[in-house]
């Protein structure tokens, strides 16, 4: 038939506990009537993304870490490099047999883990295959298959600095609590949880406030370890800096993003 004929198809939504962690507790609906929360507790309901951009058939998160180093100026810088989680089971859509199926919908490392079907990363570093990879082997494998790396990176800096703007009030109120703080002289690592769609989109999923900084893979460990490093390198550099910046140029908002070493 042609398009637009029949009833739209059925909408499915993801379902999480704001304070949950680690993937717990999420689970898909196509009917929010049928969301039935305790009193008092709350829950995060976002549109599920239904064509995902898959390696190998399964779906993929990224995490995507930046470092505001800054509220005045406000200061977002963004790791060049990341993780990519693999669910670990091959997607087919969202039907009512799948539904329930967190290894198929879900990209938590911490659940894909535990799945018969987990491939770790090799010890000696190497991806291909892993149930865990670096953003910038999903970058060099998008490029293979005749995407625009460039371009979706791109995307994806311009998703983040525009995520930590909607965040500033939040942030700036956080620092206010903690005593003898000075907006200039603090820092903080978020951890961006991105889909990619097949349309080479990025949708924003989450933000972590202290994302996970522990190695259980030599993978884990490359990329963590220079995350921490470029982090301290730019803290130091920053506290030097501070002292350039002339008085009337504090309390101005000033965003810059790009790519840490």
């Amino acid at each position: 038939g042609g398009r637009g004929r029949g009833p739209p198809p059925a909408m499915t939504f993801i379902v999480k506990p704001s304070g949950g962690c680690q993937g717990h507790g999420i689970y898909l609906t196509n009917d929010l009537s049928a969301i039935h929360a305790a009193p008092g507790s709350q829950w995060v309901v976002q549109q599920y993304v239904p064509h995902p951009l898959l390696l190998g058939g399964k779906k993929f998160d990224l995490r995507v870490y930046a470092l505001v180093s800054s509220l005045a100026p406000l200061q977002v810088h963004i790791f060049k490099d990341g993780l990519a989680r693999l669910a670990t089971v091959n997607y087919t859509g969202v039907t009512a047999d799948s539904m329930d199926n967190v290894f198929m919908h879900l990209t938590n490392y911490s659940l894909n883990k535990d799945s018969e079907d987990f491939v770790p990363c090799t010890e000696d570093g190497q991806e291909a295959d892993s149930s865990k990879r670096s953003i910038q082997w999903i970058l060099d494998w998008l490029k293979g298959q005749g995407g625009d790396p460039e371009a979706l990176w791109g995307k994806v800096q311009q998703l983040v600095v525009k995520t930590v703007l909607v965040m500033e009030p939040s942030i700036r109120s956080n620092l206010h609590q903690l005593e003898g703080a000075d907006s200039g002289a603090c820092f903080q690592i978020l951890g961006f949880d991105i889909l990619i769609d097949r349309d080479l989109e990025p949708w924003f999923l989450e933000v972590n406030a202290g994302p996970s900084l522990d190695a259980d893979s030599l993978l884990d460990t490359r990329i963590k370890h220079r995350l921490v490093a470029a982090t301290l390198r730019l803290g130091a550099s920053g506290l030097r800096d501070r002292a350039l910046w002339p008085p009337g140029a504090v309390g101005q908002k000033y965003t810059h993003h790009y790519t840490l070493a």
